[in-house]
Order: C-alpha cells, then sequence, then structure tokens
C-alpha cells in the first residue's frame, strides 16, 4: 500500500496537468486495471507518476511554444507550424511531444538570428 506523500503526489500532479476526476478515473482503468489510485502497487505508481510527468513536461512545451508564437508575432500559428513541420497541423494540442520539440529547435534558431 503506497503512503500518504505518494497519494499527495499523484493529486499535486493531476491538478498541475489540469487533469478533472472523469479523466484520471479513466487513466486509472485503461492503463492499470483499478479504479482507485488505492488499488495500485508500486509498480503501477511508478508508470502513473511517469505517464503524469510526461503529460506535465508536454503541456509545459505546448506553453513555451505558444509564447514562443506570441513574442514573434505570428498571427496564423498553426500554418507556420505546418509549414515547418510539411505536415498539416490543425491544433497545437494536438501535437506530438517530437513535433513540439523540433519546432521549438527551429524557432529558438530564427529567434536567434533576429
Amino acid at each position: 500500500m503506497l503512503d500518504r506523500k505518494a497519494y499527495a503526489r499523484i493529486h499535486i500532479l493531476l491538478k498541475e496537468c489540469k487533469i478533472s476526476e472523469e479523466e484520471y478515473r479513466t487513466i486509472l482503468r485503461d492503463n492499470f486495471e483499478v479504479e482507485s489510485s488505492r488499488q495500485l502497487n508500486f509498480n503501477q505508481y511508478d508508470r502513473l507518476i511517469s505517464l503524469l510527468l510526461q503529460k506535465r513536461f508536454s503541456m509545459l512545451q505546448k506553453e513555451y511554444l505558444n509564447d514562443m508564437l506570441k513574442r514573434m508575432e505570428i498571427r496564423f500559428p498553426e500554418a507556420y507550424i505546418s509549414k515547418i513541420l510539411h505536415k498539416e497541423i490543425r491544433r497545437i494540442d494536438d501535437m506530438t511531444r517530437e513535433e513540439i520539440g523540433k519546432v521549438l529547435r527551429i524557432l529558438s534558431k530564427r529567434m536567434g538570428r533576429k
């Protein structure tokens, strides 16, 4: 059984990632076949924390990308990103971590040139 600190860490990450209770229950069911974090073993807890940290990192990357595009005064960010990736992007939120990373590297280089 997990201790109180473990449960606290889960709920802190859930709040940081803005994951609703319903989404959280779906994550537990789909990934661990449990209904509650109280049913997780230590290995499952580690995997859940890893999953939440990845989600948080991805969220921070998207926020940074949006900030960078605003600083560059890009009027149509999805169209701009689509040209960079040579792939249609309808929403920044739908981009993968790899795509965001690639765009951030390219934009950083472009901003460095100005």
